[in-house]
């Protein structure tokens, strides 16, 4: 938003001068604006007690929606100058912070770093400029940690032109550069403890290359570690699967089980497939079984390897099939209208609610064995959940009511074990659903009503130079309060 958009919501305030010229004709008024309604700050950005140069200066108003993107650079001696900074009076609740952000991590081993000292937004100094106002804001960069080495071929030959990317393991940070003409790389901005360093020669395989090396950093050091190999990202080869299937009905859903991690991936729509089908799919190489999803129907373990067609033998669906139905009531003891419904069995695929009625929800195509029901709402409200085992009967007809579980609200306050800290994300997932609260100036989070029981709770600083990832393992219970513990 610029200063003229900014004008253009407010009226503006001026004197009007009228010139009266006796003996003449009519003359216009003339308006003069006196009213400066624009700050300036100027201050001077160091490192190390010495200028640092070239230093972006960047304005952010982080109280309310209306924002101004606000710009200056220091020059040789470190100094910077920032006029039409808006005012109280253009923006009467607007609460700024200053940062000193360092572009050239090779000049300055150092963080970008806030008024007041601060590499998080959440820590930063807050400030309002009056109309007509000089401030002067002064930033000293805070130091950051440093790891260089040089990277070889498996000959031991230096590589040039090889980016480097020293990733943390225990916050949300990472940094990369390239290697010069010698092999040697230098990162900085990064936070102290441990970090995996990663190699790759196009932004195409980025994420992709495993640990070339480790190091274990210090803020305001430089940690120099062995040679890291590098080896380049080989895309590995699918292979094929060939496979048939019978004694389907409507809306079975074929998955692929990945025995080693128990993931399930669906190789088919949730539509009507008919009652058989032959499938080609190619897939990354693994021990795999076909799943009739929700069913506890499935094959035999099978390997696929890279370049190769694995056939499987026929896989067939129950012969007995099973229809489950029921209810889904409040802690009010009320019924929900629609409920719906997931039925998930061994291999953790699922059926879901074919229809439903008025106040019952209906799940067909069940085989035998074990699941666990989820019903509820796509609403607010948390779901509930129950274990069924099916066996063998003369009937088909299975029945489960459930009771959505009873609410408790979930704060706390989240510290570095001697003061409050704002601005980092409190988590919990549940139902497939990720509730978040950002801490207040206090600390405080409020995750709103989640159901009793055990959770696991993430406080994540999403700043690239802030706390270290916390997660932790409560119990909810009737006045759940926790208090968190965060550190860098």
């Amino acid at each position: 938003m610029s200063i003229a958009d900014l004008k253009s919501r407010r009226p503006v305030v001026a004197v009007v001068a009228v010139v009266m010229v006796l003996g003449m004709g009519a003359g216009a008024p003339a308006l003069a604006e006196t009213a400066v309604d624009t700050a300036t700050v100027k201050g001077r950005v160091t490192f190390d007690g010495q200028p640092a140069q070239d230093v972006v200066i960047r304005f952010t108003n982080v109280h309310g929606r209306r924002t101004f993107e606000g710009r200056a650079h220091t020059d040789a001696e470190g100094n910077y100058v920032m006029k039409d900074v808006p005012s109280t009076t253009l923006m009467p609740k607007a609460r700024w912070v200053v940062e000193a952000a360092n572009m050239n991590q090779d000049r300055y081993h150092a963080f970008s770093t806030y008024a007041g000292g601060a590499t998080r937004q959440g820590d930063a100094k807050r400030f309002t400029f009056t109309a007509g106002s000089t401030t002067t804001v002064d930033i000293e960069l805070a130091p950051a940690a440093t790891v260089s080495g040089r990277v070889v071929d498996q000959h031991g030959t230096p590589m040039a032109g090889v980016r480097v990317e020293a990733q943390s393991l225990t916050r949300e940070n990472s940094s990369w550069r390239v290697t010069d003409e010698d092999g040697r790389y230098t990162i900085s901005g990064l936070g102290s403890g441990p970090v995996e360093i990663h190699t790759f020669t196009s932004m195409a395989d980025y994420g992709k290359s495993p640990a070339a090396g480790t190091a274990s950093l210090t803020i305001g050091q430089t940690t120099s570690i062995n040679d890291v190999v590098f080896t380049p990202y080989v895309p590995v080869k699918k292979g094929t699967v060939k496979a048939k299937a019978s004694r389907l009905i409507k809306n079975d859903r074929i998955y692929l089980f990945d025995v080693t991690t128990r993931d399930a991936t669906a190789l088919t729509p949730y539509k009507f497939i008919g009652k058989s089908l032959e499938l080609t799919k190619k897939v990354m190489p693994g021990t795999y079984r076909l799943v009739i999803g929700g069913t506890n129907v499935a094959s035999k373990k099978f390997e696929v390897r890279p370049g190769q067609t694995t056939t499987v033998p026929t896989l067939k669906g129950p012969k007995k099939r099973y229809t489950l139905t029921g209810k889904v009531k409040r802690r009010n003891g009320t019924l929900l209208k629609h409920p719906r419904a997931h039925v998930y069995d061994k291999f953790g695929t699922y059926r879901r609610e074919e229809s439903y009625r008025k106040h019952q929800y209906r799940v067909v195509g069940l085989g035998q064995g074990t699941y666990v029901i989820s019903a509820g709402t796509y609403s607010t409200e948390h779901w509930a959940t129950a274990t069924m085992k099916v066996k063998a009967k003369k009937g088909t007809a299975l029945k489960k009511n459930l009771t959505l579980p009873k609410l408790r609200t979930v704060t706390g306050t989240v510290t570095n074990g001697v003061a409050p800290v704002r601005g980092v994300h409190v988590m919990v997932t549940l139902d497939g659903w990720t509730y978040t609260s950002v801490t207040g100036a206090n600390g405080r989070f409020n995750l709103g009503k989640l159901p009793e029981g055990p959770v696991e709770l993430r406080v994540v600083d999403v700043g690239p130079y802030g706390y270290q990832t916390l997660t932790k393992t409560v119990k909810i219970a009737k006045g759940a309060e926790f208090d968190l513990q965060v550190s860098m």
